[in-house]
């Protein structure tokens, strides 16, 4: 049986032979302040803030009891990394990750700009080592979503043995002006979203309202979260908004001051009826675009929610912002906004025989999907295992 971690309220100091030295706390309220402090001096974005992770430990991470591990690295006095990992415990099996679970589409430590020449040739693996034997025992290190590079700044973790690409990011280049980025769209795209435009004023006035105010604020969660929920359920048949935990982070993060990693939601009215709503982030010269919904019924001809995002990117460009950050995945209509490709990176190990089973079963449970895809038979019957009906046969 894996031992328990330490307790939530207890710090080690790791020895370290090397010029780097690392400390692990495992309370946040000792950690706010040396983390907050390394905002300021070390990259990350908005998804590696105190704020986020602070509020994903309060509600989802508290869904499934997970027990924070930040590791503060430092050498000369001065920090040099502030890796954001958690300790939990499913099914038996304890597994060591990066705070943040689903709502997180980049997981990345907080970094020295120059971490690599100070490290120096040997690089981060035997940093990392060190690091990996002070952390309390698991089975399964699951390292997911992880940028090759942050704010332009190799990631280390994209360097260990067994790292490899899992999945893409898009983002948009912001040009100096509106004009200058609607001429930069497909022709047609930017003639359809001209003529949508249209046709919704022929309804009613189109706004585009940025909530200012807690209840404006209230008003736009609510309305992304009933859009987001339909459409969960459409494309997956499941709706993570009807988890508590799920629903509580959103709104908590939405309570939280303004300030770095700033909540932005709004939404978008026709004849004064709301018909879309976005929720996101501002932080440090970049919008991230996060949770959108849109109406359905006659108003999705309309193609609301693709006027929504021209709306926020015209927001942007004028609040004089970098990027227009897509975020993981690289769906079509992502690709009609974006100008720039992240490669995104994921890294499972073992840490224990325990753990050997589990990413062992795993490969096996790979392959059987991957040869059902090319099997009709064998794809028919693991569809209705898991209670779908077989392609092909109605509905």
């Amino acid at each position: 049986m894996t031992p328990a971690p330490p307790s939530l309220a207890s710090a080690c100091l790791a020895p370290s032979p090397g010029p780097a030295s690392f400390r692990v706390l495992t309370n946040l309220n000792d950690a706010e302040p040396a983390w907050r402090a390394a905002e300021h001096s070390l990259v990350h974005t908005a998804f590696q803030t105190f704020g986020w992770l602070s509020t994903w430990v309060e509600t989802l991470g508290a869904e499934v009891a997970v027990r924070p591990l930040v590791v503060m690295v430092e050498q000369g006095g001065r920090p040099l990394m502030l890796l954001p990992l958690g300790w939990a415990r499913r099914r038996g099996i304890a597994t060591i990750a990066f705070l943040g679970g689903e709502v997180t589409d980049y997981h990345a430590p907080l970094l020295a700009a120059d971490w690599q020449q100070r490290l120096g040739p040997e690089g981060f693996a035997p940093l990392w080592a060190r690091i990996l034997a002070a952390l309390p025992r698991a089975d399964l290190l699951r390292l997911g979503q992880m940028p090759q590079d942050i704010l332009g700044v190799a990631n280390p973790f994209v360097t260990l043995p067994g790292a490899r690409p899992s999945d893409v990011a898009l983002n948009l280049r912001l040009p100096s002006s509106v004009e200058a980025f609607r001429r930069g769209l497909r022709s047609n795209l930017a003639a359809d979203t001209r003529r949508k435009r249209r046709r919704l004023a022929e309804i009613g006035a189109v706004e585009h309202a940025v909530a200012q105010t807690g209840a404006q604020m209230a008003e736009a969660v609510a309305a992304m979260a009933e859009r987001k929920s339909r459409r969960f359920l459409e494309t997956t048949g499941a709706d993570p908004f009807a988890r508590p935990a799920f629903r509580a982070f959103y709104d908590r993060m939405s309570q939280r001051a303004p300030g770095d990693g700033e909540v932005r939601a709004s939404v978008l009215r026709v004849a004064g009826e709301v018909v879309a709503a976005h929720w996101g982030m501002v932080h440090r010269g970049r919008f991230y675009y996060l949770m959108i919904g849109w109406s359905a019924g006659d108003w999705f001809r309309y193609s609301v929610g693709r006027i929504l995002i021209d709306e926020l990117i015209a927001a942007a460009i004028g609040e004089g912002l970098e990027v227009f950050d897509l975020t993981i995945g690289d769906e079509a209509y992502k690709s009609d906004w974006a100008n720039e490709r992240l490669t995104l990176f994921s890294l499972d190990r073992a840490l224990s025989p325990a753990g050997r089973l589990v990413l062992a079963a795993e490969a096996a449970h790979l392959a059987l999907r991957e040869r059902a895809k090319r099997v009709g038979w064998l794809r028919a019957a693991v569809r209705r295992l898991a209670g779908r009906k077989p392609l092909g046969e109605g509905g």
